[in-house]
């Protein structure tokens, strides 16, 4: 009857532990939610007859469990023609309003994964986007601003993000401030594990218990 190597074992066990522990820290640290998508939406793309589209919004972290998060990603819901959407975007977050000389504490030009979502009353489709941006360390509790430019569609036209009523403040570089916008600031929570991520730990360890004392095990003695 065949044995299992115990070292191999152990490794698994806490390479499954590692994996699944990171992949359940997860979360949405900052939800501004839709409000009908029939409230109004602001220019994000370049127009080519007027000024070029640039909008932030303010956003408050708060994971309830930790002094500071890690921001990993940003969803955001968009205006756009029938049938066009979203491909990419230019994104900052900011240390303050752009308005008043908040500082870029991260940016850069985002891949957008995009997915349909209704057509609104004026004949626009919603789309809910989404994408990664290079992971940064927030203060729970602190007031920071996302800011959304140049968005590119698969068919060259124009996008817009969506407005809402949320609790969230707003610029944009044309009439300087109307209502929030919908998105949602997604983060890698950098508190004490939970509980459920403490038990895979525990059984990571487990197995790698089972592993050393395999090593250990003395070879049978032999008359």
């Amino acid at each position: 009857m065949s044995q299992r190597n115990p070292r191999i074992v152990g490794a698994v066990a806490l390479t499954a532990t590692l994996l699944l522990s990171g992949a359940a820290q997860a979360k949405v640290l900052y939800d501004n939610p839709a409000g009908g998508y029939a409230i109004g939406a602001q220019l994000i793309s370049s127009h080519p007859s007027g000024p070029m589209g640039r909008a932030a919004d303010s956003f408050i972290p708060h994971s309830f469990a930790a002094i500071y998060d890690i921001v990993t990603g940003v969803q955001f819901d968009t205006w756009t023609d029938p049938g066009e959407y979203v491909t990419s975007v230019d994104w900052a977050i900011l240390d303050g309003s752009p308005g008043l000389g908040g500082k870029v504490l991260e940016s850069g030009t985002a891949a957008v994964a995009s997915a349909f979502y209704v057509t609104n009353l004026f004949s626009s489709d919603i789309d809910i986007n989404t994408f990664s941006v290079a992971p940064l360390l927030v203060g729970d509790g602190g007031v920071y601003w996302l800011e959304l430019q140049n968005a590119v569609t698969n068919d060259g036209g124009l996008a817009y993000w969506d407005q809402t009523v949320g609790a969230s403040q707003n610029w944009n570089n044309t009439d300087r401030h109307r209502l929030g916008d919908t998105f949602e600031i997604l983060s890698q929570d950098a508190s004490v594990p939970e509980p459920t991520t403490w038990a895979l730990m525990l059984a990571g360890f487990a197995g790698l218990g089972v592993a050393l004392r395999g090593r250990r095990r003395p070879a049978p003695q032999t008359a």
